[in-house]
C-alpha cells in the first residue's frame, strides 16, 4: 500500500509486527477466532498465529520471524528449514504454513520454500510459503480496515495527498441502533470534519416509516449541506449510511456535475462499527429491475419502492399512503446489508438508459 512516493514501513517492534500479522491473516482467512499461539518463552511449534482458511475450512499456521533480535532481516534457508520443522509437530496438523519476515524478499529463501512444497506434496504434508515485507502490503491492500487499525496516524499524516483534507459527512439515522457514528472520522478528514446528522428514526413507529416527517428531515438535509459547503467551498461530501440509492436519487448524485459524494457502507460483520468507502470502479452487476405497478399518473402521490438493502412490504407503504398512489420499484434479486460495494452501482442513470 503505497502512497505516492510513500511505503508504509514495518511496525516498529517484532511484537507489533506478529498482532499486526494476526489481524491481517484474521481477514485474510476470514476468521474472527484466528489467535496468536501461545506466549512469549512457550515453545510454539513454529506457529506464532493460527486459523481457520474458510474458504476451505482447513487450519493454516504463520510464522512471524524477527523475535530473536533480528527484527526486520531476511529469513536465511537454514532458519525456514529449522521452522518448517518444528510446524510439522503443531496439532492439529496444519493445511499451510506461511514464514512471515519484515525484511525484504530472498531468492534463495523463495527457492527453499518452492523445493520443501514440492517434498512435502509426496508426503501429504503441507505446502510452505515465505512472504516479506512488501508481499505482505500487497495482501494489505485488500483489507483496509487492517491498514487503518495498525497504521491510521501515518495515513492520516499522508491523507493530504491521497484524500481530501475536509469532509462534510451526512450521518444518516434511521431505524438502526443509536451510536453507529462515534467512530465516522475517516482518514480522509484530516484538517476539518463537519458532521450533518440526519436523525429519521423518530419517525418510526412499530417498524413503520412515517414518510412525511422524514420528508421533512430530507429538505432540512439539502439546507444544511449547503450551509457547510458555503462554509467550507473546499470540503468534499460524504454519505455515512444504508440507503445509498434512495439518497442517490434524492440528492441528484446520480445525473448532477455539481458535487460528487463519496459514499460510505458499515461493516455488519465490524463489531466496532467500521466504515468503508465504497470502491470507485464498475463492480458487480447486481441485476438491478425497474418496475412499474401501475396507479394514477400525475395524481399527488407517487413511490419509489427501493428493495435493495432491505425488502419493503407493500403494507408498510399502504399504511403511510391512504390513497391511490403511482407505484414504481427498483429491486434486486436478493435484497441485503452490504451489496453496495462499489460508487457505480449507485447511479440512477444506468438502470433507465
Amino acid at each position: 500500500m503505497t502512497f505516492g512516493a510513500y511505503q508504509l514501513p514495518p511496525p516498529s517492534d517484532w511484537q507489533a509486527f506478529e498482532r499486526f500479522t494476526r489481524d491481517l491473516y484474521a481477514a485474510h482467512w476470514k476468521d474472527p477466532m484466528a489467535s496468536m499461539h501461545g506466549r512469549t518463552g512457550q515453545a510454539q511449534a513454529g506457529v506464532d498465529v493460527y486459523g481457520t482458511n474458510a474458504e476451505t475450512g482447513m487450519l493454516e499456521g504463520v510464522q512471524c520471524k524477527g523475535k530473536d533480535g533480528r527484527y526486520k532481516h531476511s529469513v536465511s534457508t537454514d532458519e525456514l528449514r529449522a521452522e518448517v520443522k518444528k510446524a510439522l509437530t503443531f496439532e492439529p496438523a496444519l493445511s499451510r504454513y506461511y514464514l512471515v519476515t519484515s525484511g525484504a524478499a530472498d531468492v534463495a529463501v523463495q527457492k527453499e520454500a518452492r523445493l520443501i512444497t514440492e517434498q512435502h506434496a509426496l508426503q501429504g504434508k503441507f505446502p510452505v510459503h515465505v512472504l516479506s515485507w512488501d508481499q505482505m502490503l500487497n495482501m494489505l491492500k485488500d483489507h483496509r480496515k487492517v491498514a487503518r487499525e495498525h497504521f491510521r496516524s501515518l495515513l492520516v499524516a499522508l491523507s493530504e495527498i491521497d484524500a481530501p483534507a475536509e469532509l462534510i459527512a451526512i450521518c444518516h439515522q434511521s431505524f438502526q441502533n443509536a451510536g453507529l457514528f462515534g467512530n465516522v472520522d475517516p482518514v480522509a478528514a484530516a484538517d476539518g470534519f463537519h458532521q450533518v446528522l440526519m436523525d429519521a428514526s423518530p419517525f418510526y413507529e412499530s417498524g413503520v416509516l412515517d414518510a412525511r416527517g422524514a420528508l421533512a428531515l430530507q429538505r432540512n438535509l439539502h439546507r444544511d449541506v449547503i450551509a457547510q459547503l458555503r462554509a467550507n467551498p473546499k470540503a468534499t461530501v460524504a454519505y455515512f449510511g444504508i440507503a445509498h440509492i434512495p439518497l442517490a436519487m434524492h440528492a441528484g448524485t446520480a445525473v448532477s456535475s455539481r458535487q460528487h459524494v463519496r459514499l460510505y457502507e458499515l461493516d455488519g460483520a465490524s463489531a466496532s462499527g467500521e466504515w468503508n468507502p465504497l470502491q470507485d470502479d464498475e463492480g458487480p452487476d447486481l441485476g438491478v429491475e425497474l418496475i412499474d405497478l401501475g396507479g394514477p399518473i400525475g395524481g399527488p402521490d407517487a413511490v419509489i419502492q427501493v428493495d435493495v438493502s432491505a425488502q419493503v412490504a407493500k403494507s408498510d407503504i399502504d399504511q403511510t399512503i391512504d390513497r391511490p398512489y403511482r407505484h414504481l420499484v427498483v429491486r434486486i434479486a436478493e435484497p441485503k446489508r452490504g451489496v453496495i460495494t462499489h460508487h457505480e452501482q449507485t447511479r440512477y442513470r444506468k438502470y433507465v438508459s
